[in-house]
């Protein structure tokens, strides 16, 4: 499975709130995923191939080639946005402000990237529960380690990327009440004053909370 397709897959989970399975197909020049569902009496085909993706929605193809995009992120952002159009769903994407905030039962790390937490972040851990993660505004946000077949050809076994992804949930609402009271305790924690915390705004805290104890590398 690719980046791209990991991606795709994900977002296609994420944003339209239901539960998608996608099957790997095995073609002669790549492999590609497809999910046929249907949401909001609408029949739908999913195809996500390496570089590329589509659906056809009773009996309406639309397809998303590389040349159109600037970048791949770009390519399924937009495909997934014309996906919830098509289906009547809210199709904006929300944006995920930096820093990211992971909360493990009292411990609390800051990533200055997307990339940077994904890559620091263990599937397994993710499967247990393990952490609570937010947006530098107190959106909650989503860790998926991806659930994927192992394929076989010839009897060899090709796994799946075992990357987590970190994306919003349409669904969800901001919690910055929720967030404040994290980095709250984390700086009083820290022997910062009471007053100061009080007062402080939730961007104030952030803030503060890097120069206290800086991104996790």
């Amino acid at each position: 499975m690719t980046s791209f397709q990991e991606y795709c897959i994900n977002r296609c989970t994420s944003v339209l709130g239901v539960n998608i399975t996608f099957e790997g197909v095995i073609g002669e020049a790549e492999t590609y995923y497809v999910s046929n569902l249907s949401v909001n009496d609408h029949n739908i085909a999913i195809y996500i191939y390496i570089d590329e993706a589509g659906f056809d929605i009773n009996g309406k193809w639309y397809i998303f080639e590389t040349p159109d995009y600037k970048s791949e992120k770009e390519l399924a952002d937009a495909f997934v946005a014309k996906l919830c159009d098509s289906i009547d769903k809210k199709s904006k994407l929300i944006e995920i402000k930096p820093p990211i905030i992971l909360y493990d039962n009292g411990d609390v790390n800051l990533f200055q990237s997307i990339e940077q937490a994904e890559g620091y972040i263990e599937s397994p851990d993710v499967l247990d529960n393990r952490y609570v993660a937010y947006d530098a505004e107190g959106m909650p946000l989503a860790l998926i380690a991806p659930k994927t077949k192992t394929l076989k050809i010839f009897g060899i076994a090709l796994l799946g990327s075992n990357k987590v992804s970190i994306m919003v949930n349409q669904q969800d609402k901001a919690c910055p009440d929720e967030l404040k009271r994290i980095l709250s305790d984390l700086l009083k924690n820290q022997h910062i004053s009471d007053k100061y915390v009080n007062n402080a705004t939730l961007s104030e805290l952030v803030d503060k909370c890097i120069e206290v104890i800086g991104y996790t590398r």
